[in-house]
Order: structure tokens, then C-alpha cells, then sequence
């Protein structure tokens, strides 16, 4: 009968209880396992356990840094006055991941160094000639005294626009005009000037009225302390002119006169009295429609606005000086250009001459 191997062992002389012993371990599910072997579930954490992955400890911090950027984003949006635009671009920088926040800012400074690099230095320091400038105050001056003109700013800018270009040799030349930043330039030199001399003639028509004489009845009394309409022209034209350079031409006569008179009557509007400029531009424009097919009556109704004014705030002793008053050669270009009357412009010439 074959031995078994205890039997075997123990006819040998050893013992079974010497051999070294293999200590097994059991799995969840009850079968026995050698140590250093891992179960089926030995990979994934107990319940509770944090995750331990490094990649996802590095989304879940780029996340919470996104999350806190977008939360004090709108108050640096606030900070910095930006735009609806600026503040949508900003939203979107906060949301990329770190790379690509770095990615992006160079993107974006590479592309203002090639905006930059566009200036042309000539560009960015312009200034137009001194000759240019001299025309530009005396023109804006002539064209607001102007009685014909149909408006105080986007009319009085074309046409000051227009008489510059028509003379070439004061400084507009084509080369500046066909440059945009040049011409910019220019462009904002006239609009400051205007708006400087609409404000000068619009603190002379202010201190203009005086006060109400208590004597006169209430509707359109007298008023005392108060400048006539030629002095009023006078005042104009002497308070647009503080550098001399018109008032030994320009001399108030009727028209001018007349204007005045309408400009006076639109100041004491309380529709005006936000935008003064825009109340009177508006009503110029509403006259022109009204009477456009009858400028007889358009005259008329001027003339019965400075009617009123001499009554309101007296007449002249001047007053047939200003009837008989003649234009010089500044004023009717003007003129001609408010009328687009070209055979007056054909008739002045194309001089550019120091006295024109």
C-alpha cells in the first residue's frame, strides 16, 4: 500500500510541523489568498477615502481658481471703467486654464506691439502749420457771425471744413486731407474752435438782457440795463475778435443784426436751456421747412423778430450806420459758401494771400 507523504515524512525522521508554514489570507468572498496579492477590490478606495490621483488634485485646484477669478473679475471691470466689451473679455480670460491665460496674454501683447509699431511717429506729433491754425480762428469767427449760415455746429464745421480745403496754401493740403490721422487732427482743431467761439457768443447774448422795467406792462415790457441789438452784434464781434484779427473789417449790419435778434429770442426759450446750440439749430431747421417754398414770408418773420427785440430792449443810435454797412471780401465768401452759391465763390478768386 502506497504511503502517503505524512507517513513518507515521518519514516524519514522529520516532521511535517518543521517545515516553515504558508500563512494564508482570505478574500471578501471567502477564498484563501497569498499575501502580497491583491484582491479584486484592492485598487479602489474605501468608502469615504479622498480621491488620490494627481491629475484630478490639479483640475480640482484650476477649478476653484477659475471660480475665484470669475468672482472678483466684475469688481476689476468696475475698478477700471471698462467697457461691456472689456468685461465679456475678461470673463473669458478668467475661464481658460492656466496655460492657455499665458498663451492669450501674449497673443494680446504681440498684437498691440504690432499696433503700435503701425504709428508713425510724424503722425502721433502733427500739429498743423501756424498759417492753418491763424485762418481756422478767423474763418470760425466769420462764419458764425454769418447770418446765413442754417446751423451752429455740423453746418458750421462743413463749411469751415470747405473753406480751408479751398485754399490749399494755408496748410490743408490734399496730402494731409487724404491722411486720416492727419486729418483728424485738423478736424478736431475746428470743431474746439467753434465750440469755444459758440461759447463766447453765448455768455454775450446772457449778460444782454437787463432786467424788466416795473413801469412797462408785463407782456414784452422794456427792459433797462440791457443792450440793444446793435450793441449786441457789437459785443459779438468784438468778444470773438480778442486777438484783432477781424475787427477792423467786420462791422455789424443789418442781417447780422437780425440774427442776433433771433439768437436773443432762442436763448430765453426754457426748451433751449440745456442745449442752446441744438434748440437754435432745430428751429433754424424748422423755419426752413415751414418756408421753403415762400422765403418771402421766411423774411418777414425775421423781420418781425428783430421788430420786437428794438421794442423789448430799444432801438439804436446807430442803427443807420448798421443799414448802410458793406461786406468785405471774408464775409461774402462765407456767405457764398451758406448759400453754395458758387459764381460768388468763382468771382472772389482762389487767393491765398495773408489779408484774404
Amino acid at each position: 500500500m502506497a504511503l502517503s507523504l505524512g507517513e513518507f515524512l515521518r519514516s524519514a525522521g522529520g516532521s511535517d510541523s518543521s517545515q516553515p508554514s504558508i500563512s494564508t489570507t482570505s478574500s471578501r468572498d471567502g477564498s484563501p489568498q497569498l499575501p502580497g496579492t491583491a484582491g479584486p477590490s484592492s485598487s479602489s478606495p474605501s468608502p469615504g477615502q479622498p480621491e488620490t490621483n494627481p491629475i484630478s488634485r490639479r483640475r480640482q485646484r484650476e477649478t476653484d481658481d477659475t471660480d475665484d477669478l470669475l468672482m472678483v473679475a466684475p469688481r476689476f471691470a468696475k475698478r477700471l471703467h471698462l467697457t461691456q466689451k472689456g468685461e465679456k473679455q475678461l470673463e473669458f480670460f478668467c475661464k481658460l486654464s492656466p496655460e492657455q491665460r499665458q498663451a492669450y496674454a501674449f497673443a494680446h501683447a504681440l498684437h498691440l506691439e504690432e499696433k503700435i509699431s503701425k504709428i508713425q511717429p510724424v503722425d502721433a506729433l502733427y500739429t498743423p502749420e501756424p498759417k492753418l491754425l491763424h485762418k481756422i480762428v478767423i474763418y470760425a469767427h466769420q462764419i458764425l457771425l454769418c447770418p446765413a449760415i442754417s446751423g451752429y455746429r455740423a453746418e458750421a464745421t462743413r463749411m469751415l471744413i470747405a473753406v480751408i480745403e479751398r485754399h490749399p496754401g494755408w496748410g490743408y493740403t490734399s496730402e494731409i486731407k487724404e491722411d486720416n490721422q492727419k486729418a483728424k487732427i485738423v478736424l478736431t482743431v475746428v470743431q474746439n474752435t467753434l465750440t469755444h467761439a459758440c461759447s463766447s457768443i453765448k455768455g454775450v447774448l446772457g449778460r444782454s438782457f437787463g432786467d424788466p422795467d416795473p413801469n412797462e406792462p408785463e407782456n414784452d415790457r422794456l427792459r433797462v440795463g440791457c443792450a440793444d441789438i446793435v450793441q449786441l452784434t457789437r459785443d459779438s464781434i468784438r468778444t470773438l475778435d480778442t486777438n484783432r484779427l477781424v475787427v477792423n473789417k467786420t462791422r455789424a449790419n443789418l442781417a447780422m443784426c437780425t440774427r442776433f435778434a433771433f439768437l436773443r429770442q432762442e436763448y430765453r426759450k426754457p426748451e433751449n436751456e440745456k442745449d442752446f446750440w441744438k434748440g437754435v439749430d432745430n428751429e433754424l431747421a424748422a423755419l426752413r421747412n415751414k418756408y421753403k417754398a415762400d422765403p418771402e414770408s421766411l423774411n418777414k418773420y425775421f423781420t418781425d423778430v428783430l421788430t420786437k427785440d428794438v421794442k423789448i430792449y430799444g432801438d439804436s443810435p446807430d442803427s443807420g450806420e448798421v443799414v448802410a454797412t458793406e461786406k468785405h471780401d471774408q464775409q461774402r465768401e462765407v456767405e457764398a459758401f451758406a448759400e453754395r452759391t458758387e459764381s460768388q465763390l468763382t468771382n472772389l478768386g482762389n487767393e491765398d494771400g495773408e489779408d484774404d
